[in-house]
């Protein structure tokens, strides 16, 4: 790969080559690595509020902790955002996919997909914060996984130019890979920084029964990790 590690791919082929590698890295890396790293901080802490689904949007004065998760689930679901955005570029009736319901249930259905990448240790340690959260907190759809998972998307959904700029990259990848000469539609990545914010905003309802199986879906494939 031409980036580093911490970059976000911006090609297609660079963007598959980081997947691969990603999902060899986690699969041979003991999973109880990562809960032996964060067990000492979970320990310490005394408020745990910021785990309420009505605090999943707040951009301000994030708990480093929680912040750490973000930072570290970020590089993994931007994909589902670049995806969500891939798609909207290349669909021939862009009107058709304006409408932020369903722009939801696309994202969380792309997010099921990607489940596998994440590190087993994530997933453990999710079941250690379970069992540490007051009964006066409820996570979103009161599962952990998914309140963190969710929260990471607002704040990816919410990065604006840098993430449709990437998702740019990938589409003029695939174009020259497979000798097409399609381009992002002009004007397109102005039309697609409001419905990314629309988006986050619809995500702040995931309570709505319209999304009950996209959650449905999601939740199994968490349960079946």
């Amino acid at each position: 790969m031409s980036e580093s590690c911490h970059a976000l791919p911006k090609s297609v082929a660079n963007h598959n080559v980081h997947a691969c590698i990603l999902y060899i890295l986690v699969h041979t890396i003991p999973r109880e690595h990562f809960v032996k790293a964060y067990r000492p901080v979970l320990s310490k802490i005394n408020d745990w509020s910021i785990m309420d689904n009505t605090q999943v949007w707040t951009r301000q004065n994030r708990p480093v902790w929680l912040q750490a998760m973000i930072d570290f689930l970020s590089p993994i679901l931007k994909t589902c955002v670049q995806q969500l955005c891939v798609s909207i570029m290349t669909e021939k009736n862009p009107e058709l996919r304006e409408d932020p319901t369903q722009l939801v249930v696309d994202l969380l259905n792309i997010l099921t997909e990607l489940l596998s990448v994440i590190p087993r240790g994530f997933f453990l340690m999710c079941e250690e914060i379970d069992d540490m959260i007051p009964s006066a907190y409820y996570p979103v759809r009161n599962n952990v996984p998914v309140h963190f998972l969710v929260t990471t998307l607002y704040f990816l959904l919410n990065l604006g130019p840098g993430i449709i700029g990437s998702a740019e990259h990938i589409v003029r990848s695939a174009a020259l890979l497979t000798g097409s000469v399609e381009e992002p539609k002009r004007g397109m990545s102005k039309r697609i920084e409001p419905l990314l914010l629309a988006t986050s905003e619809r995500l702040c309802h995931l309570s709505d029964t319209e999304f009950d199986q996209a959650i449905h879906r999601l939740v199994s494939q968490i349960e079946s990790m």
